[in-house]
């Protein structure tokens, strides 16, 4: 079964409506077919919604069909008008060498047709050759179980991949200066603890011998003191 979509006038009616012609073979004669005639209107205008939201927000837009396994561009380098062929390939490229098989995985009509099957998008950061970064989500579009319709959706996520370095530095830095802390104190208590040890002592004995009064409460208050 094959289908098409072919936007006609329908008399009677001041806009233009989108018929899908689905030709199916009729009763195994390959020379007759079936003709099933639906409109089509409001599923396409879902569909260009989407995809004029997704233009909108997203610096490189390239749609694709997990069905027919093709890529063309929507939004970027090009116009989307040529309907130019896209391949993830061309764009494993400019990425850094540790984030090319991640992405190409990512990007492959398998991995699509798995992740697309349990949620409705998932994405992926990757960084350019040129030190930028891009946030890659892939969407389902319109009645994608149907069509195997998905947007590939690209932006630039700079500042926030800069605040969340600046972030783990920060808690590195914090890391150290605590465990610097911890040294300083455990290294501390020990030098004090050693001649503390012997003052206790000494005033220990000291305190059982013959002394005068005033002695004998310098003794005390060292004792309470070094405790």
């Amino acid at each position: 079964c094959k289908s098409i979509r072919v936007p006609m006038n329908v008399m009677g009616l001041q806009e233009q409506r989108i018929f899908e012609f689905r030709l199916s073979p009729s009763g195994g004669n390959d020379r007759k077919v079936t003709i099933f005639v639906s409109d089509v209107t409001e599923d396409e205008r879902s569909r260009l919604a989407v995809i004029e939201s997704i233009a909108t927000h997203y610096t490189w837009v390239y749609m694709g069909n997990s069905k027919t396994q093709f890529y063309r561009v929507i939004k970027g380098e090009k116009n989307a008008e040529d309907c130019v062929e896209w391949s993830p390939g061309g764009n494993a490229e400019k990425l850094q060498p540790a984030h090319r098989k991640r992405f190409l995985e990512a990007m492959s009509f398998e991995t699509i047709q798995r992740r697309l099957h349990r949620s409705d998008m998932y994405d992926i950061t990757v960084e350019t050759l040129d030190g930028h970064w891009y946030r890659v989500k892939v969407v389902r579009g319109v009645d994608y179980e149907r069509s195997g319709e998905f947007f590939i959706g690209t932006e630039n996520v700079d500042e926030q991949m800069h605040y969340q370095q600046k972030l783990k530095r920060a808690l590195a830095a914090a890391n150290i200066a605590a465990q610097a802390k911890t040294d300083f104190l455990s290294r501390m208590s020990h030098d004090i603890r050693t001649p503390l040890n012997g003052i206790i002592g000494m005033t220990y004995i000291a305190q059982r011998q013959e002394k005068s009064p005033k002695i004998a409460d310098c003794l005390n208050k060292i004792e309470i003191s070094s405790k």
